[in-house]
């Protein structure tokens, strides 16, 4: 149990139940370790990020940058970011600021199939919120992984939210197939041009914006290995990858890194979400690892 946390630099701090602990690092972010004998996942307080599942009996299913930042000075890099309440990059932060604040601990829950774990984030904590909210991310670690995150209007008036589930895979690149996120997409790469394709093969810089996902969606590993992903609330299914090239000017991809990952992001953008007062809405991804 210790090992994966020990080269992440973190130390046990507390135990919360029979499957959940705390764990930290100098720089004093908190995580909490999930030790399931169904799964086992590590998640940072620090943006309520997943940066570890490793089911029994399956591999770890999330890549992360040997490189990445896990002090809060900067979003991880890897894992599953929350990009919230907006996605993408034309306001600034870059995918909103869901991602570099620290969450609070909320309700704990472990039976013999799974752990439950909710962090919660208000715009009491958020100095440049835009109005009042309740942000909550639930993860049911077991056997399968369920990421649900949960907006809750808290203002007076209606709001309008977008965001994303912006998954790292563990997987060779270059071998990697996608299928069940339909043959449409948008390219960024080109200017946002619509391209039908049948076939899915990747490009030396990937960055697709799939406009007509089916609900499920499975990628396929080199070593015929797949891992099912169903989508809730999303519009968009985005598939991406700096290649080689761009990897080298991003400071937090390691050398070779961006070979050994592909996103496929669940994602709100087409037409985003209105929310009356108290009215909610969850955007979620459950990952199912099939040998």
């Amino acid at each position: 149990m210790t090992e994966r946390l020990e080269q992440l630099g973190l130390s046990i701090k507390d135990q919360l139940d029979n499957a959940v602990f705390t764990a930290v690092n100098d720089a004093g972010i908190t995580f909490y370790w999930i030790d399931h004998p169904q799964g086992k996942a590590l998640i940072s307080a620090y943006g309520a990020h997943i940066i570890s599942y490793h089911p029994n009996g399956q591999p770890e299913q999330f890549w992360l940058s040997k490189t990445s930042a896990l002090d809060g000075t900067a979003p991880i890099r890897g894992g599953v970011p929350i990009c919230w309440p907006w996605f993408g990059n034309t306001r600034q932060p870059n995918h909103g600021y869901a991602r570099d604040q620290i969450w609070q601990l909320g309700e704990i829950k472990t039976t013999e199939e799974c752990t439950q774990i909710t962090l919660s984030l208000t715009d009491q904590i958020v100095k440049e919120h835009e109005f009042k909210f309740l942000l909550e991310c639930k993860f049911t670690v077991g056997k399968t992984l369920a990421i649900e995150l949960t907006t809750t209007n808290k203002d007076t008036h209606s709001i309008q939210i977008s965001g994303a589930l912006h998954s790292y895979f563990n997987t060779q690149r270059d071998s990697a197939q996608v299928s069940g996120m339909g043959h449409v997409y948008q390219d960024k790469t080109r200017n946002f041009i619509e391209v039908t394709d049948s076939q899915f093969s990747l490009s030396e810089e990937t960055d697709r914006l799939y406009l007509h996902p089916e609900k499920h969606v499975t990628l396929t590993h080199g070593n015929g290995q797949q891992l099912h992903l169903t989508h809730q609330g999303a519009d968009t299914v985005v598939i991406w990858n700096p290649g080689d090239k761009k990897a080298e000017s991003i400071q937090d991809i390691h050398a070779g890194g961006a070979s050994e990952y592909l996103c496929v992001e669940a994602v709100r953008t087409q037409h985003p979400i209105e929310l009356a007062p108290e009215q909610s809405y969850t955007l979620s991804q459950t990952l199912e690892p099939r040998s």
